[in-house]
């Protein structure tokens, strides 16, 4: 097991710093390095790192989120408001459907199939859009119209909203006595609970006297127990971990700026695991069987979410380029496609395979041409 870690962070730096060199998004080289020594290639990957997969995964999207929470300003989401919520689910509802429709037409998935799918893909990738948005609001491009956080704060619900709707299709494909009415009810208290559970747990963390690195281990311990709560009670619990980072950053910023750092730090790891474990899952028979498919699905979603961030934006101040750069910025997936992307397989839900399969697909396509776009474009259109 011990080869394994060690295996996989030495091979996951040398790789990021190969993706830096080549102006590649290093996310990219880590998951084809796990496709290629995980148990569907090389088989190097030790069985027991394989088994907690998914609690590496759940911690790596603990930490996604937290960073995000920091990253947020209260006022400056205050601001702006109406854009950002329209944000924060028309473009991800209508990528969604698109790929749920597409799914039952193309593929022969059901309703609830497409669902989970189109929700696990509709997800915008925090791990890329995060840190473009942090070099923005440092470099002062777009702050004048507050587009950075814009950008920021409805992404990051997007994903909460994206994840939270997965959970009732998971719900649905799961359940056996339960009717779609109780588990559709179960979404507004999933989100009120979320948020009242993130701000106590902020408030908890925020009353603490010291910042150390017993804090960090203890907002991390009981973001994760909060979590697995999800499995138990309706909490909306990926939500509240990221109300519970807002929530500190108004209450304590002095523990917030010390949380927020040590979360940067602890992500040049855990994207080592989360983006390597994602890609030593993927059989790439199940690839290659939806590949041309699974293709137009994704390039037909896209072209939704680029329609709903439009719709999002009406009665805004924003130019026409400006528009276009909030749609670019909506394309990368990749965090929640590699988190939660291969629940349905894990849990022996029908194509699961498939699902698990379009959401590397996804990621293999979208993150390139988002982090790039972004990159090239942002200077030109915001300036």
């Amino acid at each position: 097991m011990i080869y394994t870690i060690v295996l996989i962070i030495a091979l996951g730096f040398l790789l990021k710093k190969v993706g830096l060199r080549l102006h590649l998004p290093p996310l990219i080289l880590l998951v084809l390095m796990g496709m290629v020594i995980g148990p569907f290639g090389l088989d190097w990957i030790h069985p027991t790192i394989q088994g907690l997969s998914p609690d590496i995964r759940g911690v790596a999207l603990i930490i996604i989120l937290l960073r995000a929470g920091f990253g947020i300003d209260r006022e400056n989401l205050m601001h702006v408001g109406r854009p950002a919520l329209l944000l924060s689910f028309v473009p991800g509802v209508f990528e969604a459907v698109t790929v749920m429709a597409l799914s039952v037409y193309l593929l022969g998935f059901t309703v609830i199939q497409g669902g989970m799918m189109g929700f696990i893909l509709a997800a915008v990738s925090p791990a890329v859009v995060v840190p473009m948005m942090v070099y923005l609001e440092k470099s002062q491009i777009g702050t004048e119209k507050k587009i950075p956080t814009l950008i920021l704060a409805g992404a990051s619900v997007d994903d909460v909203v994206a994840i939270s709707i997965f959970s009732v299709f998971l719900s649905l494909a799961t359940a056996r006595t339960a009717s779609m009415l109780q588990i559709m009810l179960r979404l507004p208290v999933m989100i009120v609970s979320g948020i009242i559970s993130g701000v106590m747990l902020g408030r908890l963390i925020s009353a603490l006297g010291k910042h150390t690195k017993y804090t960090v281990v203890l907002l991390l311990f009981l973001a994760f127990v909060l979590q697995k709560t999800e499995s138990v009670f309706p909490v909306a619990s990926l939500l509240g971990i990221m109300v519970s980072a807002i929530t500190i950053k108004e209450y304590n910023p002095q523990i917030s700026d010390y949380l927020s750092q040590a979360m940067d730090s602890l992500w040049m790891v855990a994207e080592v695991f989360l983006f390597v474990l994602v890609g030593a899952q993927v059989d790439f028979k199940a690839a290659q069987s939806s590949g041309i498919i699974g293709v137009v699905i994704i390039i037909g979603a896209l072209l939704m979410r680029m329609v709903g961030v439009f719709i999002s934006l009406i009665r805004t101040d924003l130019k026409l380029k400006e528009r276009v750069f909030v749609a670019i910025s909506y394309i990368p997936k990749a965090t929640v496609q590699a988190a939660i992307g291969g629940t349905p397989l894990a849990l022996g839900l029908a194509h699961g395979d498939v699902i698990l399969a379009l959401s590397v697909l996804a990621i293999l396509m979208t993150t390139p041409l988002g982090a790039i776009g972004m990159n090239l474009s942002a200077k030109g259109l915001l300036e």
